[in-house]
């Protein structure tokens, strides 16, 4: 994206939104709610998140350890006055839109 703090404010609220709300789920979900149970490598498992943004997001564990979407899990459940966060080593980019309805 190329989105560094000398720029983030270049960016209109309007396109910046979605990418921030696709950070974000309802709830505290701590990471041993959210990885699927199993690695079994025939068969492709992951938790499926629903974002704030609308779209939705997929948890699953790989042989560098738990991922969402393309990003790497850095550090798990950091508490938060607000709930738990996750560290990860990029941004999500939202999938294309889902229409609804």
């Amino acid at each position: 994206l190329g989105l560094d703090a000398d720029n983030i404010g270049d960016v209109p609220a309007s396109l910046l939104r979605p990418i921030i709300l696709y950070h974000i789920t309802a709830g505290k979900r701590l990471a041993s709610d959210l990885l699927p149970k199993s690695r079994n490598r025939s068969w492709f498992r992951a938790t499926i998140l629903e974002m704030l943004n609308g779209g939705y997001a997929f948890v699953f564990n790989t042989r560098r350890g738990p991922s969402i979407n393309l990003a790497r899990i850095v550090t798990a459940d950091v508490e938060a006055d607000n709930g738990v966060a996750h560290v990860i080593d990029r941004v999500l980019v939202p999938l294309l839109p889902i229409q609804r309805g």
